[in-house]
């Protein structure tokens, strides 16, 4: 047991760190959970550009790899290549076993 109590957050322990900023967004946590929705209404009454309805993106964005240029597309490739290389790298230093490893490969 820890023998903490409440009361502590009236003597000098209590304030010391981490205690006391702990306590603070613990308080703050629990006052969102009672009145989050309230709190937000109100600020949406006092600042109506703060609500978020229904947004249709529509942006004519092309893909990554196709927006990259071509420094930075070379980059990615050789980034890819040297991560393909730790297939065949030796892992048991590092306690994995030895075999083909299971990494996600960006280009297959």
């Amino acid at each position: 047991m820890t023998y903490h109590t409440y009361g502590e957050i009236f003597g000098k322990e209590g304030w010391s760190c981490p205690a006391w900023p702990l306590l603070l967004v613990a308080i703050l946590l629990f006052i969102n959970l009672l009145f989050g929705n309230l709190i937000a209404e109100a600020m949406y009454e006092c600042f109506p550009s703060l609500k978020i309805g229904d947004v249709d993106l529509d942006e004519d964005l092309d893909t990554y790899w196709n927006s990259l240029d071509e420094h930075d597309r070379q980059w990615s490739i050789m980034e890819e290549t040297h991560f393909r290389s730790f297939e065949s790298a030796d892992f048991s230093a590092y306690g994995l076993p030895q075999g083909k490893k299971h990494f996600k490969m960006l280009f297959t």
